[in-house]
């Protein structure tokens, strides 16, 4: 049997590449039974996703946040903005939404079932062999196709959460917070639909019982009642300079992994680049697909990942200070939530005088 175009993965990644592909025969192969099952992503995005989303179905974004506060060891610090910033997107939801649509187009989609590498034009699933002419491989942070065709085992924390009922200040801001529980990374407290707040944080060894007292000693907030645990693996390894292999296999998604290096969030990359994937698809001029590659993510990317790694080679919490400036000064806009690298570079613009501008803020 061989098939146009393969896409190993039926997560946000591999299913909206396959949405955007038309014309030719797209064959996702998935490991889970259903879509968004498990549960696992904190499902907080910008306004560019939010947007997107929102054609697909007006249930998928269920909160919008207009407040950012940022809780570290050196204090807080609070954005305030008139229209929203961030969205929370039911994720299961999306990932039923756009499987329906794919199967829609006529796409087929095969669950329960595991893929795996053969050869340069193969994969095996079960005891029998696919040929394709074109491989997506969307599978994740921690595939078997990255370790066997590229030998590179992925860098990961681990993100764990729990849905629960809480009083939380913050009815529609996020919360973030920096400490010794979380030296790698960070906890958040994002309010849902329907009252209830989805607590969680991210580490290599993570604990509930940790969580719940880290967030009650440093915001307040009490938790009621867990209804829901759920968590997944966030990659923290830079991206693949070049994601395409042999001229016919491409990684897509949490595979390169297409992310926000500071905080892990994928979504933006994956709608961005997506369609643009899936015009090339289409057209079999994969090879092009590297230009919009590098200009639309790797190059940014890089630079967040380097500043990322600094960031936790010595404090996690130190940008905050710099952005919480740059947010005073009138130079934090809505796209940089999603754009990390414009603050860096806004930041190296007012080096020179953020001396004088912590004088004056702090005397304010």
């Amino acid at each position: 049997m061989k098939k146009d175009i393969l896409i190993i993965g039926a997560g946000p990644a591999g299913l909206y590449t396959a949405l955007n592909t038309r014309g030719v025969d797209v064959v996702i192969i998935e490991e889970h039974i259903q879509p968004g099952i498990p549960k696992h992503c904190a499902g907080i995005v910008g306004e560019y996703v939010a947007r997107l989303v929102n054609n697909l179905s007006n249930r998928i974004v269920d909160a919008s946040y207009r407040k950012i506060v940022f809780t570290t060891p050196m204090g807080k610090a609070r954005l305030e903005f008139k229209k929203p910033i961030a969205y929370h997107v039911n994720r299961p939801l999306l990932e039923q939404v756009l499987a329906s649509r794919v199967e829609s187009l006529g796409h087929t989609i095969i669950w329960g079932q595991k893929a795996k590498p053969r050869g340069l034009n193969t994969i095996s699933i079960g005891d029998r062999d696919v040929e394709y002419n074109k491989l997506v491989v969307a599978e994740g942070p921690l595939g078997i196709f990255k370790k066997k065709l590229i030998r590179e085992k992925g860098e990961y924390l681990y993100g764990f959460q729990v849905l629960c009922e809480a009083d939380v200040e913050e009815e529609d801001g996020l919360t973030i917070v920096y400490s010794e529980y979380t030296p790698e990374f960070f906890a958040w407290i994002t309010p849902v639909s329907n009252g209830l707040v989805q607590i969680g944080y991210a580490s290599r060894n993570p604990r509930e019982k940790t969580l719940l007292k880290h967030v009650e000693k440093y915001t307040g907030v009490v938790v009621k009642r867990v209804l829901e645990r759920y968590g997944g693996l966030i990659p923290v390894n830079k991206p693949l300079k070049n994601p395409l292999i042999h001229g016919r296999i491409v990684f897509h998604g949490d595979a390169v992994p297409l992310v926000k290096p500071y905080t892990g969030g994928g979504l933006y990359y994956i709608f961005k680049l997506s369609p643009i994937l899936a015009k090339h698809l289409e057209e079999d001029t994969l090879s092009k697909y590297i230009e919009d590659y590098k200009t639309r993510f790797y190059i940014g990317s890089r630079i967040e990942y380097l500043a990322t790694i600094f960031s936790r080679k010595t404090r996690y919490f130190i940008p905050v200070s710099f952005v919480n400036a740059l947010y005073k000064m009138g130079l934090v806009e809505h796209v940089d939530f999603d754009k990390h690298y414009r603050l860096i570079l806004k930041l190296l613009g007012v080096i020179p005088i953020l001396p004088f501008s912590f004088l004056y803020l702090n005397t304010r």
